[in-house]
């Protein structure tokens, strides 16, 4: 058996004692590296972890970013190295995790233990909220570089980890690593609304616009990421007209494509100054007030009215259609004579003016019931009978069809008739 004789000062007299005590040693430090495991997690560029064999892996571009909701962060670039050497062919994991102000290890495994079920790194789900993988890297290439590219949250003040998850093997550790993201906090004025009707004022009752939408961040269009959309209120001040106006009201999800969201085909059918207030249901961009003025057009239609159209223009707001199958104006036999007008509107249903129109009762209870075929203003009905029946009434090139119907009003006298025409006899 070979023996090695060591002095007091733990020197050898040989060199074959030195070369196995030094081999003894090496030993001692490889086994107490193996029992302190992979080391600990960290943000940024800073090492996040350490294996038996040296692997490192870190954050080379793009640690730690702060940016505007709904734009891209920079590329973020994770290397693998061991012994300062790039590793190839790793296969690596993402998620985006939201995160408070402490991160944990544990936590990180926790969060990315199934993730290689059904893994798809840019899934839309829940996490879109807080950012949205656009692509990612599936293993390391030959510079051991793993890729990652995120959109912000169209939040403020959000904070997630962009997580590379990496399971241990035969030459691997199980390691976790990460980087932050953020979102800007909300704060003053620096993030609101812009209107723009994209046509010129006032717009012209009953013409049809395309209004859009936008989000100022500093007086900048929030611009960067390639869609988004974001929750929003529109409440409109519309003065009455004769005709409903069609917009878009209420909640509504705003779909900003390259920072601009189109609110849709909108027809102001009316006259004079229009409300409209946008506001952010979460309240994080600031409202906006905005007028729209609206001017009243050329005639281009007639409509009926049960009131002087130039005391009350919308008592009988768009009364006739011109679908001759529905009864659109109904009369009260009750009353013995009623009035109508005739007014000229413009495409938002406006009154312009009285209309001098010409009428023909085609069928029912009304033929015969007009003094005259033509009107210089206002028709004056007789009523006599109950039922239905159609009419025309024209003024210039304008036409109006109308299905109309006699209400019958109520009893005027009560008979009473028995079988035997009242000579009934007496039972007792």
């Amino acid at each position: 058996m070979f023996r090695c004789k060591i002095n007091k000062d733990l020197s050898t007299t040989s060199q074959s004692c030195n070369r196995i005590i030094a081999a003894f040693v090496a030993m001692l430090l490889a086994l107490f590296t193996v029992s302190c495991g992979l080391g600990t997690v960290g943000g940024g560029a800073v090492d996040l972890a350490e294996s038996t064999l040296q692997m490192k892996i870190g954050v080379s571009e793009g640690a730690n970013q702060t940016t505007s909701p709904s734009t891209r962060y920079a590329p973020i670039v994770f290397q693998v190295t061991n012994n300062g050497q790039a590793v190839a062919g790793v296969s690596v994991y993402f998620k985006l995790i939201e995160v408070g102000d402490s991160i944990s290890e544990d936590s990180l495994k926790a969060a990315t233990a199934d993730i290689q079920t059904n893994y798809n790194c840019n899934a839309k789900d829940a996490s879109s909220d807080i950012g949205q993988i656009i692509s990612c890297s599936a293993q390391t290439d030959g510079n051991g570089l793993a890729r990652l590219e995120v959109d912000s949250s169209s939040s403020f003040n959000k904070k997630a980890a962009a997580v590379m998850r990496v399971f241990g093997g035969e030459d691997l550790p199980d390691a976790v690593f990460y980087t932050l993201l953020e979102t800007t906090s909300f704060g003053s004025d620096a993030k609101t609304f812009r209107l723009s009707l994209n046509q010129a004022q006032p717009v012209p009752s009953g013409k049809i616009f395309y209004p859009t939408l936008d989000i100022l961040i500093n007086g900048e269009v929030a611009v960067g990421q390639a869609q988004f959309s974001r929750n929003v209120k529109l409440e409109w001040d519309i003065p009455l007209s004769a005709k409903v106006s069609k917009v878009i009201e209420g909640d509504f999800e705003c779909v900003f494509i390259k920072g601009v969201c189109n609110l849709g085909a909108t027809e102001l059918n009316t006259k004079g100054l229009v409300g409209l207030k946008i506001s952010d249901t979460t309240g994080e961009i600031k409202a906006i007030e905005s007028t729209i003025e609206v001017a009243a057009g050329a005639a281009s239609n007639i409509l009926l009215f049960s009131e002087d159209p130039k005391v009350n223009a919308i008592s009988n707001p768009d009364a006739c259609p011109k679908d001759s199958t529905q009864v659109c104006l109904v009369l009260d036999s009750d009353k013995d004579i009623q009035n109508y007008w005739v007014g000229t509107v413009d495409a938002g249903g406006n009154f312009v003016a009285i209309a001098s129109s010409s009428w023909v009762v085609s069928s029912g209870p009304l033929v015969g019931a007009f003094p005259a075929a033509f009107a210089a203003e206002k028709q004056t009905f007789t009523l006599t009978k109950s039922g239905k029946g159609a009419m025309q009434v024209t003024n210039g090139d304008s036409t109006l069809t109308v299905t109309y119907e006699v209400k019958p009003g109520k009893p005027a006298s009560y008979k009473v008739t028995t079988a035997n025409g009242g000579n009934e006899a007496a039972t007792t």
